[in-house]
């Protein structure tokens, strides 16, 4: 039959039957195949030969035509350590169920059983020890060693060489994991623990800085008396370091003469003190060269970090990271005091820091004083605000010669007016200015005003635009809020701040990673230049690895490498314990009316017209404007119609009235994000007709003293206005609305980090109820099918996924067409 042929054909493509073929006589097979391929359909020969070719064949094509049978079934592989006294490594063959059958069987036990009506793990004895040997013999196509074994009687295990359980751990396991199978190897076996590397150890030069003149509050590159310090040392990753090479298993270094012994042993796994360690002999003579060559020496603090991460070029050795002394130590620990928890708040501050925020405080601070950048990477509503204050006012506190200049602080634009309140709430003795609007000083007068305030608030869009009157200051210090606005390294802002001159920088943000690793190089690139290497030095060695082949070690050394650099907290983390109220996210289906699933169609098969004899650019820009009118659909029809009439008209529009209408009779308050202003007019419109309630709605629109009116309007206990509608761009940063305990997103941003900042705004310190969360999504659209990839988007976040809509615009026709086909679900019912 054809399906028979197509299961032949798929057979003999693969290279097992090659294995098949070379166990038995040839002969046979030539005319097996002769008969298989040709026009004949029958095959001579001597029937004891042909019982055994039918044997092979059936065990052999077992996987592809019985495929769906062997869910719960897994051929399994255990590697034990070799007994003393042996240097032979065994591995044993088992037969694992799945969830519903976990029972284990050793192939030794199934072989012991003997053929009958019998069951095990819910087949017949017979069927299972079939089953086995087919899995078996596809195992050889990802375990070539298994072809030792493949036809002894039955088979149940086998032993491997040294350098056959080095490849088994290396690579051969990892293949056979992909291809469904199970398992097993020692604890110790993952390269990070029992890896042979070099790691670099440096030690600040002698004479150059100590901890207590770190510790003690002076200027980086001064001492006490303000002299420079000597013997060369310069300030930040400019520092000069004295270097050596250590040579370490996992986290343990060895000393030459025990690296010297374990070589000498000539194989990849040797035992040491009490543990198996693995060794790449060609790394290891290579490692013996590097050392030879280039002991110790001298490195600026940033050639260090490149070196000791792979940025400076690839030495064919594993590169295991870097250990430090003295206040280098310190750095790489995130310690910078021990005594720490006895850190009092600066005076000034009013309020009252919790630990966790007294510790970044602490942290920012060392950076500040060894002339780092910092990025204060703290969750959503942890208090980086607050802690950043509170470093204002602690420099200052210790600066007895009044030194201390100004701060350029770069913020949204919608948060330069909460930024100002919250100044003055906190550290109401600093002199602040924002610099924005048609009235903002220029040229010498920027900079007599600059040089005359502690803080100096403006948008990133000015940073471009003003660029020479913010060059006319020598900043004390450059920060970003949100520093994720410069995450485009060649976007006009993100180069004009990396050009203002600063002693200091530092950055806060709730989402340093959004989407790709670039956007980290960049953010990294303004506190800390050079650190990360060049982009395409960085791309090589971190974002192809790490996004594209999801190569988990390489990104943790990436975290390894910024961790100094980058302090991060959770609402979960124990240190934290900020207690929070839970939050609980639900989705809110919601059918589509008649007018709309009207729309939705005509809009998708225009689309799907139209790129279809389209390609490149053009054809990603039909498909993205597509997608955009598809949403807005979702959202509402008069968002493309004429017809402005807003009643009963969108399935989503009724559904939030309803919900809403629940939310002002218990009492509480919501925020309604969208990301399309016009739909937040029509939300206004609907809210104010059908509830008799006035909302507030805050876009990008909206002028500052608006905005900051109307957050304090709603924050206000008397609570007028309890429904409070941001435009997601506008209101989805910076802004601290803990007043409402039910968050709506009406339509998707498709970027789970965007909407969990905008979450954000309800879901943080202050909060004293539960938060809410309702994400609307339409029934059977493309919306719904992009809602069940949030949720993986969401779990690969520290990996970095792509980001919106874009990935779409790359699928084939059919594809598109598969997502974006209404489904007969979506109408609503008359």
């Amino acid at each position: 039959s054809e399906t028979t042929d197509a299961l032949v054909r798929r057979a003999v493509e693969n290279d097992s039957f090659f294995h098949l073929v070379h166990q038995r006589p040839a002969s046979t097979y030539v005319r097996w195949l002769s008969a298989l391929l040709g026009n004949g359909r029958q095959v001579e020969g001597d029937p004891a030969e042909l019982q055994q070719l039918y044997d092979d064949v059936h065990l052999w094509l077992a996987p592809i035509t019985d495929a769906g049978e062997q869910t719960n079934m897994r051929l399994g592989f255990i590697l034990r350590e070799p007994v003393e006294g042996s240097e032979l490594w065994p591995i044993e063959f088992r037969l694992v169920g799945d969830e519903d059958e976990p029972a284990i069987l050793t192939a030794g036990e199934l072989w012991r059983q003997q053929a009958s009506p019998l069951t095990s793990l819910g087949r017949t004895i017979a069927e299972r020890q079939e089953k086995y040997l087919a899995e078996l013999r596809r195992a050889m196509e990802y375990f070539p060693s298994v072809e030792r074994v493949i036809h002894k009687d039955q088979p149940a295990g086998m032993d491997l060489s040294p350098v056959e359980a080095f490849a088994f751990m290396r690579s051969w396991s990892h293949a056979l994991e992909e291809a469904t199978f199970h398992v097993e190897l020692p604890d110790w076996a993952s390269p990070e623990d029992s890896e042979l590397s070099l790691r670099l150890s440096i030690a600040p030069q002698d004479g150059f800085i100590d901890d207590d003149e770190v510790l003690d509050g002076s200027p980086p590159g001064e001492s006490r008396n303000g002299q420079p310090f000597t013997a060369g040392g310069r300030v930040g990753l400019d520092s000069i370091v004295r270097f050596d090479w250590r040579i370490a298993i996992g986290q343990a270094n060895l000393t030459t003469a025990e690296f010297e012994q374990l070589v000498s042993k000539q194989s990849p796994l040797v035992r040491f003190k009490d543990r198996w360690v693995q060794i790449d002999l060609e790394a290891a003579r290579k490692a013996q060269e590097t050392i030879l060559s280039n002991q110790t020496g001298e490195l600026t603090l940033g050639e260090a970090f490149r070196v000791a991460y792979g940025l400076a070029g690839d030495s064919g050795v594993p590169v295991g990271g870097l250990s430090g002394a003295d206040w280098v130590g310190r750095l790489l620990d995130q310690a910078p005091d021990a005594t720490m928890q006895n850190t009092p708040q600066p005076v000034d501050f009013k309020g009252e820091l919790r630990p966790y925020q007294l510790r970044g405080l602490q942290w920012m601070a060392y950076l500040d004083r060894l002339g780092l950048g910092a990025c204060l990477a703290d969750d959503m509503g942890l208090g980086k605000t607050i802690q950043f204050i509170a470093l204002l006012l602690q420099e200052r506190e210790n600066d007895t010669e009044k030194k201390v200049g100004p701060t350029l602080l770069f913020a949204p634009a919608s948060v330069i007016g909460n930024w100002t309140r919250e100044l003055e709430r906190f550290g109401p003795k600093l002199k602040i200015r924002a610099h924005h609007g048609p009235d903002r000083a220029r040229g010498q007068a920027f900079a007599d005003m600059a040089n005359s305030h502690d803080v100096i608030i403006t948008g990133y869009a000015l940073a471009h635009r003003d660029h020479e009157d913010l060059r006319r200051v020598m900043w004390h210090r450059v920060a970003l809020d949100e520093a994720q606005k410069v995450k485009n390294p060649s976007s006009a802002a993100s180069g004009a701040i990396r050009s203002i001159p600063a002693r200091r920088r530092v950055a806060l943000t709730g989402t340093p990673i959004e989407n790709h690793l670039s956007e980290l190089w960049s953010i990294m690139e303004v506190l800390n230049p050079g650190l990360l290497g060049s982009p395409t030095q960085f791309r090589a060695r971190f974002v192809i690895p790490v996004e594209k082949l999801n190569d988990h070690r390489r990104g943790q050394l990436l975290r390894e490498m910024i961790r100094p650099f980058v302090l991060r907290r959770t609402k979960q983390d124990p240190e934290v314990a900020v207690n929070l109220p839970s939050k609980m996210e639900m989705r809110v289906f919601c059918s589509l009316t008649p007018e709309q699933a009207a729309m939705y169609e005509r809009i998708t098969s225009e689309m799907l017209v139209s790129v279809e004899n389209a390609s490149g650019i053009r054809r990603r820009g039909l498909i993205l404007a597509g997608l955009t009118r598809l949403k807005q659909v979702c959202d509402h029809p008069a968002l493309l119609t004429e017809n402005k009439h807003i009643d009963s008209r969108s399935g989503k529009g009724e559904r939030l009235v309803d919900m809403l209408e629940e939310v002002l009779e218990e009492g509480d308050a919501a925020l309604v994000f969208t990301q399309y202003r016009e739909m937040g007019h029509l939300l206004e419109k609907l809210i104010r007709t059908r509830l008799n309630h006035e909302p507030l709605f805050l876009h990008g629109g909206v002028p500052v003293k608006d905005r900051d009116t109307m957050i304090e309007t709603f924050q206000a206990p008397a609570r007028k206005h309890r429904i409070f509608i941001l435009s997601l761009r506008a209101g989805g940063l910076g802004l601290n609305l803990t007043a409402a305990n039910h968050v709506f997103h009406f339509d998707r941003w498709w970027n789970p980090a965007v909407e969990a900042q905008a979450t954000d705004r309800a879901h943080r310190i202050g909060q004293n109820k539960i938060v809410q969360v309702h994400k609307f999504v339409s029934i059977g659209t493309v919306e719904e099918r992009i809602d069940k990839l949030l949720a993986d988007k969401t779990a690969l976040a520290e990996n970095i996924v792509t980001s919106g809509d874009q990935w779409l615009t790359n699928l084939s026709t059919d594809d598109l067409k598969k997502y974006l086909a209404l489904s007969s679900e979506a109408m609503e019912e008359n």
